[in-house]
């Protein structure tokens, strides 16, 4: 009787160990997908959005400001990796004044292209950008979704920025670079911690007076074993 009382003592235990060890993956792997959807929200810009994990299972709270903001989110946390079955709550409202219309980069390369958008202050600026997003790609392979509009006021930046775009996309791949305000964020794969510590020091020099957000990460080079 007694070994039977500590065999089950035994496999209570151990299913009580599995119970835990499964509990604590899962909890890891929900906090690692907030931390890259939260992060993916805020690289995008996407305010007022609160993604709650179960597993890979993931719903949507909170309050954004329009339908589109809304799918906009939901295709955001779509492209997270790792994220399975998406459930969008969010309620649409007035969270606070829409913001002014104003001048923004957005360039996002990988091997097969590059995608450029943005709003400009002129033809002239468009054309450089363009010219500079072609480096390395050849010109068939710019997407451009450039827009331009003289009534922002002056947008002298934007030209600062372009020689930065070839110095990117010859160096980070897959990539992204967005600019807008007084802000530069980067993000995409790099070779070496020292490749991507350049990188950002030289977009720091290119850009005095802007802040410079970096989510440069290093590339995962899998091990071949002998």
């Amino acid at each position: 009787m007694s070994k039977r009382i500590l065999l089950l003592g035994a496999v209570v235990l151990l299913i009580l160990g599995v119970g835990w060890t499964l509990r604590d993956r899962r909890a890891k792997l929900e906090a690692d997908l907030r931390l890259q959807a939260v992060r993916q929200l805020s690289l995008e810009r996407v305010m007022g959005v609160n993604p709650e994990f179960h597993g890979r299972d993931v719903t949507l709270k909170g309050m954004v400001i329009s339908e589109e903001e809304k799918q906009r989110a939901a295709e955001v946390i779509s492209g997270v990796e790792g994220v399975g079955r998406l459930t969008n709550t969010l309620e649409v409202g007035v969270l606070h004044p829409p913001m002014p219309l104003r001048y923004f980069v957005d360039v996002a390369w990988k091997a097969e292209g590059v995608n450029i958008r943005g709003r400009l202050p002129d033809e002239e600026t468009k054309a450089v950008l363009l010219e500079k997003a072609a480096e390395g790609f050849g010109a068939e392979l710019v997407t451009d979704r450039l827009k331009v509009n003289t009534t922002l006021g002056p947008g002298e930046w934007i030209s600062q920025l372009a020689p930065l775009i070839p110095v990117l996309t010859g160096n980070v791949s897959p990539g992204r670079m967005k600019a807008a305000g007084d802000r530069v964020v980067l993000a995409g794969f790099v070779s070496s911690e020292e490749s991507r510590l350049e990188l950002e020091e030289t977009a720091r020099e290119m850009m005095p007076g802007f802040e410079v957000e970096s989510y440069l990460k290093l590339e995962e080079v899998s091990k071949v074993e002998p």
